[in-house]
């Protein structure tokens, strides 16, 4: 088995670039009207990107209210790549995202395939 390469790579602003996700994104997570409402800045969560031998970063991360619009990006996301994977006829199965918070913690993982199920 090979072993696992670690790629530092901001894939989400990749995806945005590429026009895949189109999600609100700032640095400065208080001048978002969810900071400026309730006096407390919103999360930021993260999307790496895991397959059978890679693991890339995301450097960059998402402000986002709630955890239900992250796994929504996650899901957006996903499908998106797929439909360019299938396109180019590359495998489509063995990816995730792992959504994950400021401090690091793993809060879901989303496979690519999964994505493809959900409504």
């Amino acid at each position: 088995m090979q072993a696992e390469q670690i790629v530092p790579v901001d894939v989400p602003a990749i995806l945005i670039a590429s026009g895949s996700v189109a999600a609100a994104r700032t640095d400065h997570a208080c001048l978002d009207i969810g900071c400026l409402s309730g006096g407390k800045a919103m999360p930021k969560f993260y999307f790496h990107v895991r397959t059978a031998f890679t693991f890339h970063r995301d450097l960059e991360g998402s402000v986002l209210a709630t955890m239900d619009m992250a796994r929504q990006q996650a899901v957006a996301a996903a499908r998106e790549i797929l439909s360019h994977s299938v396109a180019r006829g590359q495998t489509i199965d063995g990816r995730s995202f792992e959504i994950v918070n400021e401090d690091g913690v793993i809060l879901e993982i989303i496979s690519f395939m999964s994505a493809i199920r959900r409504g």
